[in-house]
């Protein structure tokens, strides 16, 4: 005989199931039951003469079960995971609370590419034959991302706390930073660009919309490595050869072929140098 449903349990004492359709509406899901696509099946599932069901306490505690409990948690389920119709088939069961001894309520739902319909059963079994409780890949995914959520929001609270507590720290140093490299860059002889033919001689350079303190670092025949900076105390490098000014990003004089211009450099105006080093992230291995 054809039943419909799903999870029949071979132990199963009782055993109803259903083929229900999936109805949109307004954004929510319910799963519509039809009286003519639900089956029973058990030793005390019995008809009299006249073809009508026999009551039986199991039938009547599992019907009340359902209505009340199952198709309910059946519904708010398929709300939270259920996506779309061509999603994968997906599946889950639990043991419920059941109000005979050494019993359970064993519930099963299969749901996703399936037509439109979503397939729901219930078993009567003893609790030593109840399957273990499965989650569906659904839930199981929403999950990790709950957790993968929390882990942000905690991250983010973290950093939060730190910037309330350390941030304010930090910026007091940095300003000291740059007031102290503030009153030293101003102590440096200033003079114009093409009179600077020493290292450590300040120079006015306009980059950014504004004439910034740049200095000397490194002499190299014609060739000027230069170093300004910025009101904020960033700033950048760059040379001058005769008359003409290129950037010298920091990629370029990290490379082998300016090692001894990074000597020079160091060993000169070690201040600027650190500067360097801090602007960018620069670790010495890598030079």
């Amino acid at each position: 005989m054809f039943t419909f449903g799903t999870g029949k349990l071979k132990e199963s004492k009782l055993w109803w199931g259903a083929r229900t359709i999936i109805d949109r509406y307004d954004g929510k899901i319910s799963l519509g039951m039809l009286g003519d696509r639900q089956s029973w099946s058990g030793d005390v599932v019995k008809k009299d003469d006249n073809g009508l069901a026999l009551p039986h306490p199991w039938i009547e505690s599992m019907k009340d079960f359902i209505d009340t409990s199952f198709i309910p948690y059946a519904n708010a389920y398929c709300n939270e995971f259920f996506r779309d119709m061509r999603s994968d088939q997906d599946e889950t069961n639990r043991n419920w609370y059941c109000p005979y001894d050494d019993m359970t309520y064993t519930t099963h739902i299969l749901f996703g590419n399936l037509g439109g319909y979503c397939y729901l059963g219930c078993s009567l079994i003893s609790v030593k034959h109840a399957p273990e409780e499965k989650k569906s890949n659904a839930e199981i995914e929403h999950e990790i991302e709950v957790k993968r959520n929390k882990k942000r929001e905690e991250d983010e609270a973290r950093h939060l706390a730190w910037c309330a507590k350390i941030a304010p720290i930090e910026r007091a140093k940095n300003k000291a930073k740059r007031e102290a490299a503030k009153k030293r860059n101003s102590e440096a002889e200033l003079v114009p660009l093409e009179e600077a033919t020493k290292v450590g001689q300040r120079f006015k350079h306009h980059v950014n919309q504004g004439e910034r303190d740049a200095f000397v670092r490194v002499i190299d025949g014609n060739i000027k490595l230069c170093q300004y900076y910025m009101p904020k105390g960033k700033g950048g490098m760059f040379t001058v050869d005769n008359d003409r000014q290129k950037k010298m990003s920091p990629s370029m004089l990290k490379g082998k072929k300016y090692k001894q211009w990074r000597e020079s450099f160091k060993a000169n105006a070690p201040d600027g140098y650190a500067d360097w080093v801090e602007w960018y992230n620069i670790k010495e291995e890598e030079l």
